[in-house]
């Protein structure tokens, strides 16, 4: 395979992945904004040192690598806000000091540089993986095997390029040549740069997910635990009611899901009840509170106080009602009007 073109490729590659991220992460995931920089700062690395040619060798090499390093310590740092932990700023700063120093000082030498790089980015690596341990829970277990598995081959690229170097192996000219290894390490490089970017949504997707159904549970668990019932209606059948509301209207525990809305209304209140319903789903009926007779099981028919909003339930448009039984303050209130208006010895006018 064309060596050249491997690199482009990995530009390229890098370039649409930080875009990317940038953009999921821009409102919804602000952690994954380190991760975005990382990435392109990758890119800005790789450009450096593939300008070479048109710049001077110690501007290209000392840039290239310096910037290299900073896109992987921003890649630890993304971590660190990901697990919520203060970051260990000697761990990220002290390898970009490092290969600046080594850049500098042997600018000349291609061969103690290229061993010394290695060097340092495999300890960069293996810090990495280190912060990496503080993000793993059951809900990023995934998420965090694909991103250390990718760091991890980086790592291995660069522990087995020091060791053909030092033990000579591989000598340090075919290291600026088109051959075998050379493509090995550039689809390996590939390779880890797209597990770095996939682990890195993943986790932060199982994340999210996870935090969501934390939410729902809780949530839930203050619906059941209402003195109010509440029941969601779609597409005029009830698709979940809480405890209390199978306990208002007589249903034995976890009955009333399925149950057509209509069976439940008086016939007499079935029309203002479907009007005021479709004006809901409409979106101009949250702040509605209106008064109906609905049918009981162990009460016969009683009155009860609708309120609700319009929700999307399971993809789809729906209604989450609170529902309260009035029927005795509507009694009551009966009784003080009949006492204003009516003598209590003969009942008349």
């Amino acid at each position: 395979m064309h060596v050249p073109t491997l690199f482009v490729i990995i530009l390229w590659t890098s370039a649409v992945m930080a875009l990317s991220i940038a953009i999921v992460g821009r409102k919804k995931h602000p952690d994954l904004q380190a991760w975005a920089w990382a990435l392109g700062l990758q890119v800005v690395g790789y450009v450096f040192l593939a300008m070479r040619s048109e710049m001077p060798a110690g501007v290209s090499i000392v840039l290239g690598n310096g910037v290299f390093c900073i896109s992987m310590s921003l890649y630890c740092f993304g971590l660190y806000r990901f697990a919520q932990r203060p970051p260990n700023w000697w761990a990220l700063s002290l390898p970009t000091v490092l290969i600046l120093v080594v850049s500098m000082v042997w600018v000349n030498h291609l061969h103690a540089r290229v061993l010394a790089h290695s060097l340092v980015y495999a300890a960069q690596t293996g810090v990495f993986l280190w912060v990496l341990r503080y993000c793993r829970n059951p809900a990023t277990e995934r998420g965090v095997l694909i991103l250390g598995l990718g760091v991890s081959l980086f790592m291995l690229m660069m522990l087995l390029r020091f060791v053909t170097l030092a033990t000579g192996w591989m000598s340090i000219s075919a290291y600026n040549e088109s051959n075998s290894i050379q493509v090995i390490t550039y689809i390996a490089s590939l390779t880890s740069t797209m597990m770095l970017a996939v682990g890195i949504l993943m986790m932060t997707q199982e994340r999210a997910e996870d935090q969501l159904a934390s939410s729902e549970h809780h949530y839930r668990q203050l619906v059941d635990a209402a003195t109010e019932g509440i029941c969601i209606v779609q597409g005029g059948i009830l698709r979940y009611a809480n405890p209390r509301m199978h306990q208002i209207f007589g249903y034995a525990p976890d009955t009333m899901p399925g149950t057509p809305i209509q069976r439940m209304v008086y016939a007499e209140d079935w029309d203002m009840v479907q009007h005021n319903h479709q004006q809901r789903l409409a979106g101009h009926g949250d702040d509605l509170k209106y008064p109906t007779r609905m049918h009981t099981l162990h009460a016969w028919v009683r009155w009860f106080e609708i309120s609700g909003v319009r929700i999307d339930w399971q993809g789809k448009v729906a209604t989450l009602n609170c529902v309260s039984d009035s029927t005795q303050r509507r009694e009551m209130e009966q009784a003080v009007q009949g006492l204003a208006y009516h003598d209590p010895l003969t009942k008349l006018p």
